[in-house]
């Protein structure tokens, strides 16, 4: 009996040691709730946020992945028209800070914190564009979140075609249309104009 004494003490240890952590795992918030919380109380005060106002602000029930774009050099040498192709996973997801049914900011966090959040302006010119581009896919993960020279661009990336969605701002910068489907080899064909 006394051999055993050891090893069931061992086991306690241990089955304390993993409750312990599991609570702590459960109980830490989120880094994309974090930088909502970081949003609410950093906002300019001459918006309206009364703490009521505030306390409304919930995360969207999705996120969108983001990508970052390739290096200009071999965007210039792509011979292909798949903007997907251009793109490559960061690990990082964008929500939307909603206010009942309207986005006030955007908010960007990977797996362990924040990366940034705010936008008003442009959160609202997002989320327009992406329902127009929710409407042509099946799933969220097939939406893909992107910046060329800063300015926000959405991809429905589909196995038979992609659309691209840009912002005003993008528009603007690649000179095409805002706010409307756009085949991906126009954009594409776009943006190596613009780096040239």
């Amino acid at each position: 009996m006394r051999s055993y004494i050891p090893l069931l003490l061992g086991l306690f240890i241990l089955f304390g040691a993993i409750v312990y952590i599991t609570v702590q795992d459960a109980t830490s918030e989120r880094p994309e709730q974090t930088a909502l919380m970081d949003y609410v109380w950093n906002r300019p005060s001459d918006e309206e946020n009364s703490s009521s106002a505030a306390n409304k602000l919930t995360l969207s029930r999705f996120s969108l992945a983001v990508d970052d774009t390739l290096t200009s050099d071999r965007i210039l040498s792509y011979k292909g028209d798949r903007i997907s192709e251009l793109l490559r996973p960061t690990g990082e997801r964008l929500w939307f800070a909603m206010h009942e049914q309207v986005p006030e900011a955007i908010i960007v966090a990977n797996m362990k914190e924040p990366v940034r959040m705010g936008g008003k302006h442009r959160s609202l010119d997002l989320f327009n564009l992406y329902n127009k581009a929710r409407a042509t896919v099946e799933t969220d993960e097939q939406i893909r979140y992107f910046e060329f020279e800063g300015q926000s661009i959405l991809a429905a990336c589909l196995p038979d075609r992609e659309d691209v969605y840009l912002t005003a701002s993008a528009a603007m910068l690649l000179e095409l249309p805002a706010n409307q489907k756009l085949s991906s080899e126009k954009v594409v064909q776009q943006m190596k104009q613009w780096i040239n």
